[in-house]
């Protein structure tokens, strides 16, 4: 069976009464990350990959010392959101770079990093293999073999 890779990130705050709060993040049961929240007045952008035949993923992620605190999740992104976020970061520091005279061989570079991802972001809208879902009550990752 094929298989897809695909990518989501989400943010993860923490409210911590005590040390240590660790949390762990499943995918489909399976553990993908067990992390100690070290940071203070920040979150943290998890990040999946995930290299996987077509089906539903369920996401969990569970605080293992309950009683030091708890984490919320959210704001969970696909690879299109994610290729997309970094086009507009690129075109903002190239939006700079043109305004500070920078070296034109550094604004072609920008240029065309823009447009490689461009090109990434269509053949991801054109197939379409991830999106993030509510499967039985919790958010998931459908992988599809369908294209749009």
């Amino acid at each position: 069976m094929q298989t897809y890779f695909v990518r989501v990130e989400c943010d993860v705050t923490a409210k911590v009464h005590a040390q240590p709060l660790r949390y762990r993040a499943y995918i489909n049961n399976e553990l993908f990350a067990e992390r100690t929240w070290i940071w203070t007045n920040s979150y943290l952008v998890e990040n999946f990959q995930i290299q996987a035949a077509p089906g539903v993923y369920p996401i969990r992620f569970e605080t293992v010392d309950i009683d030091h605190g708890c984490i919320t999740v959210q704001n969970y992104k696909t690879d299109v959101d994610i290729i997309a976020n970094q086009i507009r970061q690129l075109q903002k520091q190239l939006k700079k770079l043109k305004k500070q005279n920078i070296d034109k061989d550094d604004i072609k570079s920008v240029e065309q990093q823009i447009q490689t991802l461009d090109d990434a972001l269509q053949l991801c809208l054109k197939n379409r293999t991830v999106k993030i879902i509510t499967y039985q009550g919790e958010t998931a990752l459908e992988i599809s073999n369908e294209s749009k």
